[in-house]
């Protein structure tokens, strides 16, 4: 069945996208909803556009399908190789010292897409934090679409999902598993993933100190413009971020679920849990003592032993660790 549709009734269509989901599309997205509408229309055996977008608004279950259509699933592990580095430098170390005597940190990965991302921190964590040993790490990962919820519970992926993996890191925390590769357990036990629409109100969720790290890089910016301000005047202690706008066309790599620090401040200023400012891509050093930054200067000299081992091994962590393998490889061509 040929569905034709009106400028008026894709329009409406790009308003309950707007109020439901958050998802902001200009008008050069048009016809691409137009044919998204179309698709749910012929998928509902709706006959009439008025009627499908009169139960729109209240039907979940089909705005989860709408949001399937509308958002971007392409990522793969270990992409942004920077925003990780800072994430495992500066990041962790900070909230490991304001969470020293709780032992206890929790990381969000917002609009997670399939999970690549959430399981990436969790492998740095234990290849390149090695100080966690005995603390309790919890990773989450949100994503509006069910499908791709469904994807990282599995945990399986393609290659070319780990097309920037180094083999050994490959070979260590992945398993073959019929023409893909499974996480093991240690690592998919560390991440817990539901499917949620970041844009409706969960104060309990939300609440200040819930988590000491978000990740949402190119996120936020895809929220219509008053989602955005609204969760400004609602004052939020941190970023929320949502799904990704897919666009039309063959290129469908418009978003991703990829890495950056936010908290408590404006969309793309990677920031950490004590509101002070990190620029995107560059590890900050922490903040420490003025005494300590003078021994610092003064190198080992004045650390007791241990000390001087503990650094010696975040050191070579960092040095030999998937980070910087990962940068070595340069990208494959045609790559997202």
């Amino acid at each position: 069945m040929t569905f034709l549709l009106g400028r008026a009734e894709v329009e409406r269509f790009r308003e309950l996208v707007s109020r439901r989901l958050g998802l902001h599309f200009d008008d050069g997205k048009l016809d691409f909803l137009g044919d998204v509408l179309r698709k749910r229309l012929g998928a509902t055996q709706c006959p009439e556009p008025a009627s499908y977008l009169d139960r729109l608004g209240a039907a979940r279950a089909e705005l989860r399908a709408v949001a399937q259509q509308l958002t971007v699933s392409e990522t793969y592990f270990f992409r942004n190789a920077d925003h990780q580095r800072a994430f495992v430098e500066t990041a962790v170390r900070d909230r490991m010292r304001a969470r020293a005597a709780q032992r206890h940190l929790r990381i969000l990965s917002a609009g997670c897409a399939s999970g690549e991302e959430a399981y990436t921190l969790a492998i740095l964590l234990r290849d390149c934090v090695p100080e966690l040993e005995g603390w309790n790490v919890e990773l989450r990962g949100i994503d509006v679409n069910p499908a791709m919820i469904a994807k990282a519970q599995r945990a399986r992926y393609s290659a070319w999902s780990l097309r920037q993996t180094p083999p050994e890191v490959r070979d260590r925390w992945f398993r073959p598993a019929g023409g893909e590769y499974e996480l093991v357990e240690p690592v998919r036990a560390m991440a817990a993933f539901e499917e949620r629409n970041l844009i409706e109100d969960d104060a309990s969720f939300w609440r200040a100190g819930a988590f000491d790290v978000v990740f949402c890089r190119n996120v936020v910016m895809y929220f219509a413009p008053e989602v955005v301000q609204r969760r400004r005047r609602g004052g939020r202690k941190q970023s929320a971020a949502g799904p990704h706008p897919r666009p039309p066309g063959p290129n469908r790599s418009l978003g991703s679920a990829a890495a950056g620090t936010l908290r408590r401040g404006a969309p793309g200023a990677a920031q950490t849990a004590d509101g002070v400012p990190r620029r995107p891509g560059r590890a900050a050093p922490p903040s420490r003592p003025a005494h300590e930054q003078r021994r610092s200067r003064r190198g080992n000299a004045g650390l007791p032993a241990a000390a001087r081992a503990r650094r010696a091994q975040r050191r070579r962590a960092l040095r030999h660790g998937p980070l910087q393998r990962a940068r070595r490889r340069p990208p494959r061509r045609g790559g997202a």
